[in-house]
């Protein structure tokens, strides 16, 4: 969803996802994970259960909790027990956060250095 100067004001949900955050001195990229955003006429205000600043992203410790979360997807989904549901629900969930971090941090490192329009 993008958001420009005049938008109607509305407060949405945000899911695990990837946030690009663009103003006058350029962009700015987070992996956000829950939580809501307000959309105002002139600002808008992320309230976020996690959101990472892609810099501050370590790649090699996303792609381990990747390769984790997958191990967890797996094992879950060789469950016969009726708890298995809720285990691959977790694991899904974590194997989501994990990528969109990766993506998050592959996007902001093909950028070119300076400010970004």
């Amino acid at each position: 969803m993008g958001v420009l100067p005049g938008h109607t004001p509305a407060l949405v949900l945000l899911h695990v996802g990837a946030v690009v955050i663009r103003d006058g001195s350029g962009e700015r990229h987070l992996a956000v994970s829950g939580g809501f955003a307000e959309i105002g006429p002139k600002k808008v205000i992320l309230f976020a259960e996690t959101a990472e600043q892609a810099e501050d992203i370590s790649k090699e410790r996303a792609r381990l909790d990747a390769e984790r979360a997958k191990a967890e997807l797996a094992h879950a989904r060789g469950k016969g027990a009726d708890h298995a549901e809720m285990d691959i629900l977790v694991a899904e969930a974590k194997l989501r956060k994990a990528l969109v971090r990766l993506q998050v941090a592959d996007r902001v490192r093909h950028l070119p250095k300076g400010p970004h329009p």
